[in-house]
């Protein structure tokens, strides 16, 4: 078993949410993987309505 400082994990996800933003999740569209902070009906840079929301 491997031993971690109590609270250590979330070291990570506060990294990924100062990169991504301040949301708990990532919406990214499945055919351009623009990055985007909100599901829109259809992707600004593409057209297309596949966006994927990864919660973290």
């Amino acid at each position: 078993m491997v031993r971690t400082e109590p609270g250590s994990g979330m070291g990570v996800v506060n990294s990924l949410r100062r990169v991504i933003g301040t949301e708990p999740g990532l919406y990214e569209c499945r055919h351009c993987g623009t990055k985007l902070e909100h599901e829109p009906a259809a992707c600004p840079n593409c057209g297309t309505g596949e966006i994927a929301h990864y919660e973290l």
